[in-house]
């Protein structure tokens, strides 16, 4: 009966005053952001973006606008850099919409910006084999990882990344196949 104590005396006697506030993360948060000040993300992963796709997407910003957030990095110029959201960023432009909402996170080196990026792509299961392997290889390029390590990242086995980088060794009409979906991985694989 501890509670009747409280009654009568407010709402700071039931709920005490004295909580501590958490501070928001400084230098991360969501704002509706000018798409004139976003540039692109030059470590890109997807190489090929599918047309009936993107207008699928397009006709759904018109329409609802964009749901999910594009993540940008501060370039300290008042300007921001896409680390992911190619395609929300690209169909917003290409609706005349002058903002765009995103997640503004600091990333402050290279290496972090494109492990994001292609993990972001490959969380979604939206690149094809080649692009994969490009963006593999990439980081390993780039970043100095081996295959082992990217593997961790990207949370695939060892021997997946070793697959899919080695599919770049093909000739190019057959990577263009690959890429167009007319011919499969396994099948690729076979070739090597």
């Amino acid at each position: 009966m501890r509670g009747k104590a409280h009654l009568g005396k407010g709402l700071h006697a039931l709920i005490p005053t004295d909580i501590e506030t958490v501070p928001a993360v400084t230098g991360e948060a969501i704002q509706e952001l000018e798409v004139a000040l976003i540039t692109a993300n030059p470590f890109q992963p997807r190489i090929n973006f599918d047309d009936a796709a993107f207008e699928d997407l397009k006709r759904s910003i018109r329409e609802k606008g964009v749901i999910q957030p594009v993540l940008v990095r501060p370039m300290g110029d008042g300007k921001f850099q896409l680390v992911a959201g190619e395609r929300r960023l690209r169909a917003t432009i290409d609706l005349g919409i002058k903002k765009i909402p995103a997640f503004v996170k600091e990333i402050t080196s290279d290496e972090e910006m494109l492990e994001i990026a292609l993990i972001e792509n490959v969380q979604r299961e939206q690149l094809n084999p080649i692009e994969l392997g490009k963006g593999y290889q990439q980081l390993i390029d780039e970043c100095g990882l081996t295959q082992e390590e990217v593997a961790k990242k990207i949370g695939k086995d060892r021997t997946t990344v070793s697959n899919v980088i080695r599919l770049l060794k093909l000739p190019s009409k057959i990577q263009e196949s690959l890429q167009k979906g007319s011919l499969r991985e396994g099948h690729a694989r076979a070739l090597l």
